[in-house]
């Protein structure tokens, strides 16, 4: 609860309401970092409460929100990926950065995930967990794991890939692109929805969704930013949507449904609102070294039992995996640098 309450603070601190006006860069990096910051921490509170049970009812909103949450959590994660994916396609070169996509997107992704995977695998040799060799093996493509979070990361690889795909297909032709990215996302939620738990699948058209928003970006933004009673009554009824969507979601499809609305719903936000904090902006930027190396510090604190004591160990894996990360975050570039020069 109190590094939600840290969070609170940072959010309103520097916050920029406007209730007659729009934030016309409400999609900027600045912007978009510092609400991928807000749900890291997030992430960072949900995944510690696997590794603890506390007691404490002052811990109570904390753990209601990340169960509450869920999986919404890493919606705009998705999100802002598909959207400056499409943003990048639009503004480059059409033909060199989708040809640049399995070098710049898809391998650069797989080779820093591959050194975090192996620190997991050196941590595990060191406390002696063991793992067999096509477990480890799988690992490395975020299909197994040993330790570290992976459905994210095969998500994104294969929306990536399905990207890549889909405009090398339709070259010309940026909407049957998009409708096909859709498609191969709708065909991923079932087929790979059938083979592991929902979580994998569960917010997967977020990114997709992101391209679509790209690809109307004028028309929505035309929309909503003619007058404050169309925008307002839009807010209103994707919250009336969202809330009825969020009771009655029953199968994969709807829980993405509900995904969509909540996405829509914080983006139109950040239209009147705007977040840009320092902080956040940091922990947004380096979200990926955030997410993938934060239970290393849970795993080995957990083993010498420092999770008996709540306060300690939530203090202590934070710090520990900002340490990480801005290790990781120095030293990866440099070697990306000499591999790709």
């Amino acid at each position: 609860m109190i590094i939600l309450l840290v969070l609170i603070i940072l959010i309103l601190f520097k916050i920029n309401i406007k209730p007659n006006e729009f934030q016309k860069d409400y999609l900027s990096k600045d912007k978009t970092q510092s609400i991928k910051g807000i749900f890291i921490v997030i992430v960072f509170i949900s995944h510690s409460l696997s590794y603890i049970t506390t007691k404490q009812s002052f811990d109570f909103p904390a753990i209601y929100l990340c169960q509450k949450l869920g999986q919404l959590m890493v919606t705009l994660f998705l999100f802002y990926s598909g959207y400056g994916v499409y943003e990048s396609i639009k503004k480059k070169k059409k033909e060199t950065y989708v040809d640049s996509m399995p070098k710049k997107r898809i391998a650069k992704v797989l080779f820093e995930f591959a050194i975090a995977v192996t620190t997991f695998l050196i941590c595990n040799l060191i406390f002696n967990i063991h793992y067999d060799l096509p477990t480890i093996l799988l690992s490395y493509i975020g299909w197994e794991s040993i330790g570290n979070s992976n459905w994210y990361i095969f998500a994104i690889i294969m929306m990536y890939l399905a990207t890549y795909i889909a405009f090398k297909v339709f070259e010309k032709d940026h909407l049957k692109a998009i409708i096909s990215t859709t498609i191969i996302a709708y065909l991923y939620i079932y087929i790979i929805g059938s083979m592991r738990a929902p979580h994998w699948v569960d917010t997967i058209l977020c990114f997709p969704l992101g391209m679509w928003y790209s690809y109307y970006k004028d028309k929505i933004e035309h929309y909503f930013f003619q007058n404050n009673k169309i925008y307002f009554f839009s807010l209103f009824l994707l919250l009336g949507l969202f809330v009825v969507s969020y009771k009655t979601r029953s199968n994969l499809l709807s829980f993405n449904i509900n995904a969509i609305l909540f996405t829509i719903l914080v983006v139109i936000t950040t239209m009147k609102v705007g977040i840009h904090n320092s902080i956040l902006s940091w922990l947004g930027k380096n979200l990926f070294w955030i997410y993938i190396l934060q239970r290393i510090p849970m795993i080995i604190l957990t083993i010498f039992h420092v999770n008996k004591f709540t306060n300690l160990f939530f203090i202590s894996s934070f710090i520990l995996t900002m340490i990480l990360a801005i290790i990781y975050s120095k030293i990866v570039p440099i070697l990306e640098a000499k591999i790709w020069k």
